[in-house]
């Protein structure tokens, strides 16, 4: 009550006067906070005696004996019931509404009269405090205990965020005038009470008697009070905790923009998301989970992410930080404020406010905040210094390029890859340093099958490096080792310091995934895109490259369960489908495979089906088969401008006319392919690792080697090795194996298995497969090696899912049978025939390679 609390000159104030109180216990009679915590520190309620005794059995006051002040009391201590911390909270809402009124909220001729008041009628409204302090003490005052405040804690945060409030208008009022004196938050805590209600004086806030600015100053000071008694009261009843840990995830929702100016929506939320993902402290909840989770809500997933839905997304997710940014403007300035907040609670955990002199201002001042917020949340300064370039230079200086650009990331997080390159575009032109934009640019054309272009964005990406943020840099970096140089050690090395300072991050391990693919290292790929799919579950490509993984490992039921929890997860992308066809093709399960072609109709990645239909027909030898499924593939990627996939599918093609034994075909096929190349300047060596074709110029070159043209395999290979000086599995596995099968149409087997030998490591790269084995295994042969021809052939067979619709794999067991003719193992030799023409049992008759191989299997009769 007012007459025990004392307010020095110093701003400090005082409670006096325990006579009644007592220890909190275990036992559970002192109510607990609202979260169930017991705390046997020392708590004081002024409604209950002191017992020096844990135990409160023998001294505590009775159970229906009223003792205390009437007009301070709850109404469960009106009623002598058993009374809690939530008691103290009501007295001092008594004591708050005093000071806000200059009269008490219940009061009568007598303390009957009084605790009539406090059990049946509500106080008059304070139509002269602000909402939101009418709001705290109406819920303080709270006849029900369950409705009021549950813990001093929590009417802290309410007041804390009030005071913040409130000193924020009152500097902007002074803003408006700056002949008044502007309150700092220092002053706002010791300054005298203009009312006087505090100080026995009971006279409320009066618009005639004090002007909107020593209003704002008085209310500031009575919340300051009432802050530092809540302050103290938790003191003695909290437990600690982390408010925020390190890597836990928080969720951005979309900025508050109080501006009404356009330029603000979405700019400021992808610049902040920029200006926290640099940290390695900080775990950014993904922006795609957020937005599948709101399909979960019935909500659209193009709304903006508001604090109320954001909240409702981390208590669905299991998020428990949430950050919410805000812009507002006061004539030319503008002021940006970031507060973290507990989802689950609502209880803020911390807030940064920064201001800007103008537009152009605004970046920074937002960067400024992200540092303060980052520190607040418990950032070490050692990561802070290290890990905090200033916004203008991580992203651009231009708001219409950061703009521009952020429009573009909201349709890259969606999918579509052409819509986003006119604001990539927009981007650069209006800040051509504008580092992110030109990967963006870069990812965009690749993906839309132009990686000439693509190549071109990321080299010049790469050279802005600086201009972008330190994680950033290692996107850039990884983007230019891999698809410029192809120098995979180079990738390796920065996927993997991705995963050490981002381990949050699921693209570091996808990325490292993708590398071990790439070289055949199918173990360690799968390790990597678990973590990946672990860190975002919603991730597809981590999924994509799991499954695909376990394909290569030949653990075909499991990648079938692997893209079944994908789907489970509503992660419906093209490539599932095709590895799930894949897989089933290898368990020969037709009608799976029928519900996966029947996807993609109708989907922008249509043109896919029909090739890994055409290659599943090349396997069993159905050519004529294969060659209208691969000219309907390349009509529906026509019609989408991928003048890029129609070259690689073309290359295919000639490869298995030659494979097939028809030379001359494959030569003419692959001299149009060639031109075709060259007449769309489509990128001739491809470097990307998942593709869903190989090479274009390196599977033209090999082509042309084993059709016997070696003049234009040697052409292809030397352009290849100048052009590419640096790219690894290029010069460790698939030039040595294009010169190996020029050698081998030479009769120098011998020099085309020292060629291949270093090639060994690479056997089973994500895009060679096959073919440096079966060449190998080809020179063995004419060497009369059979040992050493059956071993490759073999381990062709053995890595069935290294390419499961290869025509190589029922050739190796052609390749067996002709190791056991020459071995003079007849009945061996009838077994791999009759393997090999079982799985040729629907091939085109007409086929060199079969022709011969029923010639062979007659002798052998």
């Amino acid at each position: 009550k007012p007459e025990n609390i004392m307010l020095r000159r110093d701003g400090f104030v005082k409670v006096l006067d325990f006579g009644l109180a007592k220890l909190t216990e275990r036992s559970g009679e002192m109510a607990t906070d609202r979260r169930g915590e017991d705390d046997p520190t020392l708590a004081l309620s002024p409604h209950r005696p002191f017992s020096p005794s844990p135990s409160p059995v023998a001294d505590s006051t009775e159970i229906g004996v009223v003792m205390g002040t009437a007009s301070y009391m709850s109404p469960e201590q009106a009623r002598g019931q058993k009374i809690d911390a939530r008691t103290d909270l009501f007295s001092l809402g008594v004591v708050l509404y005093e000071m806000l009124a200059g009269t008490r909220p219940f009061d009568g001729v007598n303390m009957i009269d009084v605790m009539a008041g406090i059990l049946d009628r509500e106080p008059k409204s304070l139509p002269e405090a602000p909402p939101e302090l009418q709001r705290i003490v109406s819920k303080s005052l709270q006849k029900n205990r369950e409705q009021r405040y549950q813990s001093a804690k929590d009417l802290q945060l309410d007041l804390q965020a009030l005071k913040e409030e409130l000193t924020f208008t009152a500097k902007l009022t002074h803003q408006q005038n700056s002949a008044e004196t502007e309150p700092t938050e220092a002053q706002a805590s010791r300054v005298p009470l203009l009312s006087g209600a505090a100080s026995g004086a009971n006279q409320p806030l009066k618009s005639g008697t004090l002007d909107a600015r020593s209003r704002t100053v008085a209310v500031i000071s009575i919340v300051a009070i009432l802050l530092l008694t809540s302050a103290a009261y938790f003191f003695f009843n909290r437990k600690t905790a982390p408010a925020f840990a390190e890597r836990e995830p928080i969720l951005l929702t979309d900025f508050e923009n109080k501006t009404g100016e356009e330029i603000w929506d979405g700019t400021l939320k992808q610049a902040l998301a920029v200006a926290l993902e640099q940290s390695p402290y900080m775990n950014i909840f993904p922006e795609e989970r957020a937005r599948d989770t709101m399909k979960l809500m019935n909500r659209s997933v193009d709304e903006p992410i508001t604090r109320a839905t954001g909240r409702e997304i981390c208590q669905r997710r299991n998020v428990r930080a949430l950050l919410v940014g805000t812009i507002a403007k006061l004539e030319r300035s503008y002021t940006v404020t970031l507060e973290a907040t507990n989802a689950q609670s609502g209880e803020r955990i911390a807030l940064t406010l920064e201001q800007a002199a103008g537009r152009d201002e605004v970046v920074n001042a937002l960067g400024r905040a992200a540092t303060g917020l980052r520190g607040k949340l418990g950032e070490s300064l050692a990561t802070l210094q290290k890990f905090d370039k200033p916004l203008e230079e991580a992203t651009t200086s231009s708001l219409d390029a950061l703009k521009a650009y952020s429009e573009g990331r909201v349709l890259a997080k969606k999918g579509p890859y052409e819509p986003q390159i006119p604001f990539y575009q927009r981007a650069v032109e209006l800040d051509d340093k504008f580092a992110s934009a030109w990967r963006g640019l870069g990812n965009a054309y690749s993906d839309i099958g132009n990686p000439g272009l693509g190549r071109q964005y990321y080299e010049k990406a790469y050279q802005l490096r600086e201009r972008a943020s330190e994680r950033e840099k290692l996107y850039i970096s990884y983007s230019f080792f891999r698809e410029i140089v192809g120098d995979s050690d180079k990738a390796n090395e920065v996927a993997a310091l991705m995963q050490k300072l981002y381990p949050q991050d699921a693209i570091g391990f996808f990325a490292f995934s993708t590398e071990c693919q790439q070289a055949g290292q199918y173990g360690k790929a799968l390790e990597a895109s678990r973590e990946a799919s672990r860190l975002d579950p919603d991730y597809a490509n981590a999924w994509q490259a799991m499954s695909s993984s376990l394909v290569r490992l030949n653990r075909f039921d499991e990648a079938a369960d692997v893209i079944r929890q994908a789907w489970a997860r509503k992660l419906d992308v093209w490539s599932l489908h095709a590895v799930f066809y894949q897989a089933s093709f290898v368990r020969n399960d037709v009608d799976e495979m029928s519900r996966q072609v029947a996807w993609f109709p109708g989907k922008p990645d249509a043109w896919k089906m029909p090739e890994y239909q055409a290659r599943a027909a090349a396997f069993g030898g159905r050519l004529r088969q294969a060659q209208q499924l691969w000219q309907q593939a390349s009509t529906l990627a026509e019609s989408r401008k991928l003048p890029s996939e129609i070259a690689g599918m073309q290359a295919w093609e000639a490869e298995i006319n030659a494979q097939f034994g028809l030379s001359q075909p494959a030569i003419k096929q692959a001299a149009q392919a060639l031109s075709f190349v060259r007449s769309r300047k489509v990128e001739l060596f491809w470097r990307r690792a998942n593709t869903s074709y190989p090479r274009t110029g390196q599977t033209l070159a090999l082509t042309f080697a084993l059709s016997g043209d070696s003049a234009r395999a040697q052409s292809l290979a030397d352009e290849f090795a100048r052009n590419l000086p640096e790219y690894t599995i290029n010069n460790g596995v698939w030039l040595p194996t294009i010169r190996a099968a020029i050698e081998l149409k030479r009769n120098h087997p011998d020099k085309a298995i020292q060629l291949l030998e270093p090639a060994r490591q690479y056997d089973g790269a994500f895009t060679i497969n096959f073919r440096s084995a079966w060449i190998r295994g080809q020179a063995y042969l004419q060497l009369k090696q059979g040992a050493q021809a059956a071993a490759e052939f073999q381990k062709i067979i053995d890595h069935r899912g290294w390419d499961v619709t290869s025509p190589l794999w029922p050739l190796a067991h052609l390749g067996l049978a002709r190791v056991a003719v020459l071995q003079g193992d007849a009945a061996k030799a009838k077994q791999y025939y009759d393997e090999f023409f079982k799985l040729w049992k629907d091939a085109d008759a007409d086929l060199p390679v079969l022709v011969e191989a029923k010639k062979e299997y007659e002798k052998v009769r």
